[in-house]
């Protein structure tokens, strides 16, 4: 569950390795992903839980696998899946169902 939005889970299931999407719950103590893979996992939950507080080593760890303009282009994309399922959280607390 990301951000407790079964739809989001359910639409990015298309995208991903079976056998990794069902691990995902457990990346960090899964030998399903690769040392880049935890790094930007790591940096993803740090972001999503307080992304004032994301350590140093965090980024350079992701910094260090997808280069600095990938590193950019990680943390907006970041920003935008976050906002996208915030808003979509409120909007079904709202509305109900969104069906998106």
């Amino acid at each position: 569950m990301i951000l407790g939005c079964d739809e989001e889970v359910a639409s990015a299931r298309q995208y991903l390795d079976p056998s990794k999407a069902e691990a995902i719950v457990q990346w960090a103590s899964s030998n399903i992903f690769t040392d880049d893979e935890k790094s930007c996992l790591r940096f993803t939950e740090e972001f999503i839980i307080d992304v004032s507080s994301i350590p140093d080593a965090s980024a350079v760890a992701v910094r260090e696998h997808l280069g600095e303009e990938g590193f950019v282009t990680f943390v907006n994309a970041l920003l935008v899946v976050e906002q996208r399922i915030r808003l979509l959280l409120v909007w079904s607390k709202l509305v109900g169902n969104t069906d998106t």
